[in-house]
């Protein structure tokens, strides 16, 4: 017998689907590679999953943010502090 594990969501993408096309977008309005591909991570990461980036990832979405508004991917939850 086959099983099928579904998703919460029908029409939500997996993280590996979606970083790719986040990523493109940073490198198009001018973010280094290597770190498109962390910033894209990360904010897929809360797309999918409301899972808050890390210390080091916060710093870099804060000093990318306004390559972040050009890709249309700036979300304000993404610099709240972690709680302790």
């Amino acid at each position: 017998m086959k099983t099928t594990v579904t998703r919460a969501k029908t029409n939500q993408q997996p993280i590996r689907e979606i970083v790719p096309i986040y990523w493109r977008r940073l490198i198009e309005v001018g973010v280094p590679i290597d770190v498109a591909h962390i910033l894209a991570f990360a904010i897929a990461r809360y797309d999918i999953a409301k899972r808050l980036p890390d210390a080091a990832q916060r710093v870099l979405i804060s000093q990318y943010s306004r390559f972040l508004c050009r890709a249309e991917l700036w979300r304000a939850k993404l610099l709240l502090p972690v709680a302790h």
